[in-house]
């Protein structure tokens, strides 16, 4: 399902199919964790859930809740109680979207097992990593092109990046992306921040910014990543990737329903705690012979 394309690195680890998250934990151990740090990208053909996969890839939500998740509040209750009376809450992101509140609080049931699935997978996968914390399960059940390769970066209220604090900077990113679609997901990937910036040095300006965040908005924004060769991936219903997408180039080039989970761990829980790339950033730029900018 991977084509490659010969004038960038392959920088994919693909597993065998496992029936179960234990059977990949049993037959890969500590490798998974290992290749993630390198900047691979984990190829899971068969992610086991266990859910209405039928009726999920029967919806479709509108685009204002393109990315409904953990963080708003698609796992808070429906159902409210007001003394001895109980209502629906028509607030409610999936009451809003179904107008139906048992349908809504089916899918709210079929969405809270398959997070917790997913939580536990991640434990099991990258084992060594205690200080796991959540940021957001997002299901995304809309039609979606991407606008290119971009580098994930973070914005503030005013839609404008900003530079990460000593506390973002100590944190290992996880991101976790499943099919559930029931077409294949076509997705693109690149090359690695460092590959990209060994590679583009005569046509990236000479001083660039020190902050990760700062960077990757200052790269994804332009024209030359998105006119970067890329890999082309067909991801098929319940495959997934697990990859570090803010040092790892990618796009999606269509794809109708898909799970993505963001996590993040303490680097003093990585393997290769010296890999972590806000530390590597410096080291990087300072190789290729940029000058740095101050945030």
């Amino acid at each position: 399902m991977i084509t490659l394309n010969q004038e960038i690195p392959n920088n994919f680890f693909v597993l065998d199919r496992c029936e179960t998250i234990g059977g990949y934990a049993r037959l890969y151990g500590n490798q998974v964790t290992d290749r993630y740090e390198a900047f691979d990208i984990i190829y899971i053909p068969h992610f086991p859930l266990e859910f209405d996969l039928q009726l999920f890839q029967h919806i479709t939500m509108p685009d204002s809740y393109a990315k409904m998740g953990t963080v708003s509040g698609i796992e808070e209750t429906i159902i409210t109680r007001k003394g001895r009376e109980f209502e629906a809450d028509n607030d409610h992101a999936l009451n809003m979207v179904t107008n139906d509140p048992k349908l809504a609080i089916y899918l709210q049931n079929q969405i809270l097992s398959v997070n917790w699935q997913i939580r536990c997978a991640l434990n099991m996968l990258l084992p060594s990593y205690h200080s796991m914390q959540e940021g957001n399960i997002t299901w995304r059940l809309t039609e979606v092109k991407g606008d290119g390769l971009h580098f994930d970066y973070y914005h503030d209220e005013n839609d404008k990046p900003f530079p990460f604090n000593s506390d973002q900077k100590s944190q290992q990113k996880v991101k976790l992306f499943i099919n559930i679609d029931k077409e294949e997901r076509i997705w693109h990937t690149s090359m690695s921040l460092p590959e990209f910036l060994r590679s583009k040095k005569d046509l990236l300006p000479d001083t660039l910014p020190g902050d990760l965040n700062l960077l990757n908005a200052f790269i994804s924004t332009g024209e030359l990543l998105k006119k970067s060769s890329f890999h082309t991936v067909k991801i098929p219903p319940l495959a997934a990737v697990l990859v570090n997408a803010s040092a790892v180039s990618h796009h999606i080039e269509f794809g109708r329903k898909m799970i993505g989970a963001e996590f993040s761990c303490h680097k003093s829980d990585m393997r290769q705690p010296e890999s972590l790339m806000y530390d590597q950033l410096p080291r990087w730029l300072g190789n290729e012979g940029y000058k740095i900018k101050q945030s």
